[in-house]
C-alpha cells in the first residue's frame, strides 16, 4: 500500500483485519481515533468489544452468514466507543480469500455517517475546504477498493470506473467511458442491465443480485455478484447510478461441482446401505443360533466358516464403497 493511500484512509476511513473467527489482528490509526481505543487494547480481541445493543441478533447473524460464504457484505453499523458514546459507520466487509477457496481473513473498510472527529475540527476550516478535501478522500479511497466500482449517468452512459474495474476487464479506462450497456454486451444481457439500471433509477432503490456476465475482452461467461445504488443530488433527485461487482465464478463453479459430489455420494450411501444390510443381517442371525455353552459342537464350527464367509463379502462391500468414494475425490482434484 503506497504512502498516499495509508494517508489517506487514516484521514477518511476505519479499516481493521480479523481472522475467520473475527478476532481483531490489525487496525489504521483512524480506526483507533474513532473508537477512542489504544491499538494494543483491540489487537487479539473479538469485534464484539465494540458491540452496541443497537442491532439485534438477527443483523449480526446475517452479516456472518454473508461474510462466512466468501461474500462481501455492505451495511451501516452502529459502535460504541471506549468512552460509552455510539457512532454509525458505512460499513464493507471483504473477505480474502485462499485458492482453495477458503476464508484467510477478513478487511473492513469503516466510513463514519456521523462522524465525532469532523466535529472537533476548528473553527477556521471552512466547510467548503472539507467537503473538497473529503471528496478527495472518497475518490482515493474508492479507486484503490479491492472490487471494481462503476458509475453511470441517467443515460445510461459510464462517467467512471476505478483502477480494480480497468485492471480485472483488461481494458483501458478511455475504452468504457462514455459507454452503454448495448455498446459493451450481447443484446439480451444488455437489455437486462438496461432494465436493471432504470429500475435502481425510477425507484430510487438498491439492488442486489447475482448473475452471469461475460469476460469484455475473451468472451468467456462467468458469475458476478453486483450492488447497485441510486446517485442522489443535492437536491435529492437521483442523477444516476453506481455499482460495485466482483468475480464469483469460481465459487459458482465449486458449489455446482459439490452439490453433483454430494448427490454421488448419497447414491453410493445408498446402494451399498443396501448390499451391506444382507450380510449384516445373516451374521447377525448365525450368531444366535451359536452354543456358547458348548463351543465343540460341530454345529458350531459351520457357523463359524459362514460368519466368515459372510464376513468376507462385508469386507469386498466396505472396500468397494472405499473405493468409490476415493474415485469421486480424486476426479474432482
Amino acid at each position: 500500500m503506497d504512502d498516499y493511500y495509508q494517508r489517506s484512509l487514516d484521514k477518511f476511513c476505519a479499516v481493521s483485519v480479523s481472522d475467520s473467527e473475527s478476532i481483531i489482528s490489525s487496525v489504521n490509526d483512524f480506526f483507533c481515533r474513532i473508537s477512542g481505543f489504544e491499538r494494543n487494547e483491540l489487537i487479539g480481541r473479538p469485534y464484539n468489544i465494540l458491540k452496541s445493543a443497537t442491532h439485534g441478533e438477527d443483523f449480526y447473524k446475517d452479516l456472518w452468514n454473508t461474510v462466512s460464504k466468501g461474500q462481501i457484505w455492505k451495511g451501516e453499523i452502529c459502535n460504541l466507543s471506549k468512552e460509552g458514546t455510539h457512532y454509525w459507520l458505512d460499513t464493507t466487509i471483504v473477505p480474502d480469500l485462499s485458492e482453495n477457496g477458503e476464508i484467510i481473513r477478513y478487511i473492513t473498510y469503516q466510513v463514519p455517517i456521523n462522524d465525532p472527529i469532523q466535529k472537533k475540527q476548528t473553527a477556521g476550516e471552512t466547510s467548503r475546504q472539507s467537503s473538497d478535501e473529503s471528496d478527495d478522500l472518497y475518490h482515493s479511497l474508492v479507486n484503490n477498493l479491492p472490487i471494481s466500482v462503476w458509475r453511470k449517468n441517467r443515460e445510461g452512459k459510464i462517467t467512471y470506473v476505478n483502477k480494480t474495474l480497468v485492471q480485472n476487464v483488461k481494458m483501458e479506462e478511455s475504452e468504457l467511458l462514455g459507454k452503454t450497456n448495448h455498446d459493451l454486451y450481447p443484446k439480451e444481457l444488455a437489455d437486462k442491465y438496461e432494465k436493471d439500471d432504470k429500475e435502481v433509477i425510477s425507484g430510487g432503490i438498491a439492488l442486489h443480485s447475482v448473475e452471469p456476465n461475460i469476460d469484455l475482452k475473451t468472451g468467456e461467461h462467468i458469475y458476478i455478484e453486483t450492488i447497485k445504488i441510486p446517485i442522489k443530488g443535492r437536491d435529492g433527485s437521483i442523477e444516476g447510478l453506481q455499482g460495485v461487482f466482483w468475480n464469483i465464478t469460481e465459487s459458482i463453479e465449486t458449489q455446482k461441482r459439490l452439490e453433483i459430489q454430494n448427490e454421488q455420494l448419497t447414491e453410493i450411501a445408498w446402494l451399498h446401505s443396501h448390499k451391506i444390510r444382507g450380510p449384516v443381517a445373516t451374521i447377525m442371525g448365525l450368531m444366535n443360533i451359536f452354543d456358547w455353552s458348548n463351543m465343540n459342537d460341530p454345529q458350531n464350527l459351520d457357523i463359524v466358516r459362514k460368519v466368515d464367509t459372510v464376513s468376507k463379502q462385508l469386507d469386498e462391500i466396505i472396500h468397494d464403497v472405499v473405493k468409490k468414494t476415493g474415485d469421486l475425490y480424486q476426479k474432482e482434484d
